[in-house]
């Protein structure tokens, strides 16, 4: 018996791809007679011990005698283009692999054979041109062109290419058969070579991977937004190698479900979308440890991970998936992080059943499933305003978002357990959004279509009583049914966008369009298999603080769908997973209690109104300083003129707010018709008041000039007396919210949260908690503001009122009181702009 021998070689792959790490499986036994892998055996070369392994890697080196296909250059050519000879094109492109090949690809070989008939020369080369031009007249046919050459790879010789035991091959080495020999080593024998050499051949080294090439697809957000701050979330269910079995996906080749070339495919592809946060699902815990977390934290990635409870025994060992999240370090630092397992939750909730169902709860509940909830603060925070030109930016305070990235169960008998853990993970999400207002982003794989009892829960915030999945409920656990809802203002960002959105004509947005659902505005599918296709994964988000601003593109069917195995699906040569990745691009929202800024006529204001003051509580003598009190006059009666030129703009505004008013992002009905009443009013007065203008130079007449005032003032009154009552309203809400916030921080200061709950706040929380009460107190200052503001001019449309019924106001003090009525106005306006 030899000290040192090797039992077994064997590659887990016959298929070798450029670029992708080829490690053969090797058995050794030792002197001891122990049996250990190539991993625990020291390598030839490499080390000082005296047995090792000794590796070799060859490749043939094609000679003329020997060809392969130029459209596959892992296959043997069989059959070759007699015209690119006579043509004298290239002659490896003459070759190919099959007649039906050749056909395949045959509008190629028309531009070879014009692209050498037109190089042909004018004079030395006629004849050589007048014969192609024969034959590609009277050949039209590829059948006319193939020549049954039986190219076997006669002629190969062997060239070294690498001496270890794992080899990636490279762009050389696509079309040529690699050969693998190992053998037993033992430096201090005369003839180290010890026992049997072992040699594997593989089949021809096919190209580099090539992940699909999708892009951003940018639309006009439905809501106002911030220039500053946006950023991109992208979900994908990475298919798990110990769920990739050949039984399951039987239509996919070998070599392309091999982990080596899905993980290398995989990583092309999320690196070329350049997600800002990436949740990722199905991710194997060694694989993310291995590979993941090192090859993203290469590209400026920050990694966090949960992986589900219990193990699986799968090809020889045991392998966990769970859940992955990944965010860029120079985006966005890690706050807090809370790590979901709904086993915990399912076990609390057996405790409360009847002993007898305690068992069978169990059984039904417990699935190993889990989530991963971070808390991240943007390193570069929304701009809050637009600031003046050349000046400098206000700072901006500390700006959180809390991401969820979760995989759901996905049996799909067990419908009432996918909706409890997708409400047992919002009841969650709503506790964290309790004790911060901040942004919630909630994506993954929930293993639920669109218009099932989940995601109605999803993205309504309650499930329809007559939904199917509550009729499946041997144990009670969802009822009563309407105790299934939520308060998170959540939406679905591809169905938000794009419903909401306009195409001006872009053609990319119109082929977006085709391939959404036309009831449920979603994809029409997400994950497509031989036995299934349908959308089981969501990106959502919070409404009322983020707005979509663009999205990934989606594939057609018969874009992932494999072109020889039509009635196969993903994974495949280009696609690496079961699932296509989804992305979303958002912007955060002009927050409620922050106005859009005024122009200029502000300013104008002030000034015409502090002329009018002055003048009215006889600051300036009309008889010692004549020059100085027509001054002051002239500069108020043209300033009135002037503001005039603003009535467009203001106009424009409200009609562009009354073209973006979504129902859907509003509080209730009367908010609603308030905000119609504002935009209404304000928007009739300010384009009504242009034609004053006409009056001044005679186009209309004086009687219609109090006609079109009396309009204008009146609509103008109305404007403001909404939005003062929305005013109102607004500081209501803000009060209740912020005691709210000041109740909840005294709470956790006295009591700390319940034992065996999986979120679990600590200091950090209460920071925003603080954080978030200070930023509602100064809300509340800017919007009481707005009201005194809305009352002045409330007071200056009544003062107009009263003018054109012939009610004029009179006296020094009234003047006085509308022209410091008119100064405030305008001051607090100059103070929301800057």
């Amino acid at each position: 018996m030899t000290p040192f021998s090797i039992l077994s070689a064997r590659l887990q792959s016959d298929t070798p791809v450029c670029g992708v790490a080829i490690e053969p499986y090797v058995l050794v036994r030792r002197a001891d007679g122990t049996t250990v892998t190539a991993d625990e055996v020291p390598e030839e070369g490499y080390t000082d011990a005296r047995f090792s392994l000794k590796s070799r890697w060859t490749k043939s080196v094609v000679t003329k005698e020997g060809q392969v296909c130029w459209a596959h250059p892992d296959h043997d050519a069989t059959v070759q283009c007699i015209l690119c000879l006579r043509c004298k094109v290239d002659t490896k492109r003459s070759f190919h692999c099959s007649p039906e090949c050749l056909k395949e690809h045959w509008h190629f070989h028309v531009d070879f054979h014009n692209q050498s008939r037109n190089n042909a020369g004018s004079d030395s080369n006629q004849l050589s041109k007048q014969n192609s031009s024969a034959m590609l007249n009277g050949l039209r046919s590829p059948g006319d062109l193939v020549h049954l050459a039986g190219y076997n790879a006669t002629g190969e010789t062997w060239v070294e290419v690498g001496n270890q035991r794992c080899y990636i091959p490279t762009q050389e080495d696509v079309g040529c058969v690699l050969r693998y020999e190992c053998t037993a080593y033992d430096s201090a024998s005369a003839y180290p070579d010890m026992g049997k050499t072992f040699s594997i051949l593989t089949s021809r080294v096919r190209p580099s991977a090539t992940p699909p090439m999708r892009s951003m697809i940018h639309m006009t957000p439905v809501r106002p937004t911030l220039k500053r701050g946006k950023f991109t979330v992208l979900s994908y269910n990475l298919l798990a190698d110990l769920y990739a079995s050949a039984e399951q996906f039987g239509y996919c080749p070998s070599w392309a479900l091999h982990w080596p070339y899905r993980r290398a495919n995989l990583l092309r592809e999320l690196l070329a979308y350049n997600a800002d946060i990436m949740c990722l699902q199905e991710v194997q815990s060694t694989h993310f440890t291995e590979f993941f977390a090192p090859e993203f934290s290469r590209a400026g990635y920050t990694a966090i991970f949960k992986k589900k409870t219990n193990e699986m025994y799968t090809r020889d060992t045991y392998a966990i998936d769970g859940c992955a999240t990944f965010f860029k370090k120079n985006k966005f630092a890690l706050v807090k992080k809370y790590e979901v397992e709904f086993n915990k939750a399912a076990l609390s909730l057996a405790e409360s059943l009847p002993p007898e169902q305690k068992s069978t709860a169990l059984s039904r509940l417990l699935k190993d499933n889990v989530a991963l909830i971070a808390v991240l603060e943007a390193l570069v925070p929304p701009q809050p305003l637009p600031h003046p030109e050349g000046g400098v930016p206000p700072p901006s305070r500390r700006k959180l978002i809390c991401i969820a990235n979760t995989h759901i169960h996905s049996n799909p008998e067990l419908s009432d357990i996918k909706l409890w853990q997708v409400h047992t993970l919002l009841k969650g999400l709503e506790k964290i959004a309790t004790s911060a207002d901040i942004p919630m982003l909630v994506a993954g794989d929930f293993n639920s279509v669109p218009g099932s009892a989940a995601h109605n829960l999803l993205v309504h915030g309650t499930v329809p009583l007559n939904a199917v999945e509550l009729s499946n409920d041997p144990l009670g656990i969802l009822k009563p049914a309407t105790k299934l809802c939520h308060r998170l203002p959540l939406a679905s960002a591809y169905a938000s966008l794009v419903a909401g959105g306009t195409d001006n004509g872009d053609p990319a947005i119109t082929r977006l369009r085709r391939r959404l659902d036309p009831i449920t505005q979603e994809p029409k599918f997400t994950n497509c298999t031989r036995d299934f296709k349908g959308t089981l994964d969501y990106i959502l988000y919070s409404k009322d603080f983020l707005a979509p601003s663009g999205c990934l593109e989606l594939p057609d069917e018969s874009e992932v769908r494999s072109r020889k195995k039509e009635h196969g699906g993903i994974p495949n040569e280009s696609w690496s997973s079961d699932h296509i990745a989804l992305m979303s691009e958002f912007s955060y929202v002009v927050p409620e209690g922050m106005p859009v800024p005024e122009s200029p006529e502000a300013v104008l204001k002030v000034t015409r109104y502090t002329c009018k003051l002055l003048l009215s509580i006889g600051a300036v003598d009309k008889t010692r300083n004549s020059g100085l009190y027509q001054s002051l006059d002239s500069i108020e009666k043209s300033l009135g003129t002037s503001r005039k030129a603003y009535r467009i703009g203001k106009f424009l505004e409200h009609v562009s707010a009354l073209q973006k008013k979504n129902p859907y992002l509003v509080p209730s009905i009367s908010s609603s018709i308030l905000e119609l009443l504002v935009n209404v009013g304000e928007g009739v007065y300010y384009f009504i008041d242009q034609f004053q203008f006409f009056v001044k130079i005679g186009v209309l007449s004086v009687r219609q000039g109090e006609t079109l005032t009396k309009v204008s003032a009146t609509a103008e009154l109305v404007g403001y007396a909404a939005n003062t009552v929305l005013n109102v309203l607004r500081l209501h809400n803000l009060l209740e919210r912020e005691i709210a916030l000041i109740s909840e921080l005294k709470r956790r200061k006295n009591k700390s949260e319940a034992g065996g709950s999986f979120f679990d706040p600590s200091e950090d929380t209460n920071k925003v908690l603080l954080s978030e009460i200070h930023s509602l107190r100064r809300r509340r200052t800017l919007r009481t503001l707005c009201l005194a503001q809305d009352a002045a001019d409330a007071f200056l449309a009544v003062h107009d009122l009263r003018d054109v019924y012939g009610r004029p106001t009179g006296g020094g003090m009234r003047k006085s009181v509308l022209a410091a009525a008119g100064v405030v106005s305008g001051c607090i306006g100059m103070y929301k702009k800057f």
